[in-house]
């Protein structure tokens, strides 16, 4: 190094790597100091990737009946979707503080009951509560984005909602194609509880 350096700024080093220096200065007239050190630094570890794929679970769920118009159902171990009397499943999660591109977004709810149809997604806005939701109060659901197709008793329903995605609270409702009533399970139902997978990408 040049006679006015006195720092030196080390790159290109490799992550979690124990690097040792030794110091030797030498003056104008080529006399050499003593020698300071050795002296170690270990860098940095990486910062994990981002996962390729995350799951989340709703911090909220409930139904509301069009026949029942002040009850609510957030305490229920069940989801339900019919089209006459008109039952209606709404979901909320939480995408606060995700990182990263999501590139497919999918909604999972376990079917306890079968349909020859089975239901539809729209999104809606999150002003609601758990325990506060009536058929009464429910804000209305959005345009459709897709369909779960027809429904096995005992089984996964998946609907693509990739489209719905926002950054903050996403809200959800499930709406009936038919008069056929269907049960489903909520997030207090436990390990059936229902889903939104996130997948991630470049």
């Amino acid at each position: 190094l040049g006679p006015s350096t006195l720092t030196y700024q080390d790159t290109g080093l490799t992550a979690s790597t124990t690097y040792t220096y030794t110091v030797l200065a030498r003056d104008a007239a080529n006399n050499p100091s003593a020698t300071a050190g050795p002296q170690s630094a270990t860098t940095d570890a990486l910062p994990p990737p981002p996962p390729s794929q995350l799951t989340l679970l709703p911090i909220a769920d409930s139904y509301v009946d069009a026949s029942s118009l002040t009850t609510n159902y957030g305490t229920s171990v069940s989801l339900r979707f019919d089209g006459s009397p008109v039952v209606q499943s709404y979901l909320m999660f939480d995408l606060t503080g995700i990182t990263g591109t999501v590139t497919k977004a999918t909604l999972r709810v376990y079917a306890n009951t079968a349909s020859s149809a089975g239901y539809t997604v729209g999104g809606t806005a999150s002003t609601w509560t758990e325990t506060g939701l009536t058929a009464s109060n429910a804000p209305a659901a959005g345009a459709s984005v897709g369909g779960s197709g027809a429904i096995v008793a005992g089984s996964w329903t998946t609907v693509d909602v990739t489209v719905l995605i926002v950054a903050g609270k996403l809200s959800l409702v499930m709406s009936g194609i038919n008069s056929t009533a269907v049960r489903l399970s909520s997030r207090e139902s436990g390990a059936t509880a229902p889903q939104l997978v996130l997948d991630f990408g470049p």
